[in-house]
């Protein structure tokens, strides 16, 4: 059984233009398609309805709602197309990767041969991120050493 259209089980796909988000909301059951152009109390109850389990797939926008939100009852996403924003990366995954997720989360990344190189961006983006952050802990726990010995 293919994944996507497995019950049950909920997903976040993310588009960069309407003309991808348009085409695959319509070859998707059950899915929700939220653009900019919507009036603004038809996407709250979107995304209240795909929350809340009403909706299984939600096909969406990084600036629309990558940021902010808890969507941690969802675990599959899939990213058709990437930007080259590592940040706009990391806050997609980390709506459904957040407190109170149950399972792993699992992020498909699907681009054209023309793509791969941004993908390749994003990754080498995100290497220098972990290196800067594990750099960060590991002067953090020097700097406390340092303050508890004084």
């Amino acid at each position: 059984m293919n994944l996507i259209h497995e019950r049950g089980v909920s997903w976040i796909a993310w588009c960069g233009l309407n003309t991808e988000s348009d085409a695959l909301a319509s070859r998707l059951p059950n899915a929700v398609n939220v653009q900019g152009s919507d009036d603004y109390d038809d996407k709250v109850t979107a995304i209240q309805d795909f929350v809340a389990g009403r909706t299984r797939v939600l096909v969406t926008k990084a600036k629309i709602a990558g940021f902010g939100l808890n969507l941690q009852h969802c675990s599959q996403m899939a990213f058709v197309g990437l930007s080259d924003s590592y940040e706009t990366y990391y806050q997609c995954i980390r709506r459904c990767y957040r407190f109170g997720q149950t399972k792993p989360v699992h992020v498909h990344i699907i681009v054209s041969d023309a793509e791969r190189g941004i993908v390749e961006n994003v990754r080498r983006k995100e290497q220098a991120a972990s290196e800067m952050s594990l750099g960060l802990i590991e002067h953090m726990r020097d700097f406390e050493r340092e303050e508890l010995i004084a």
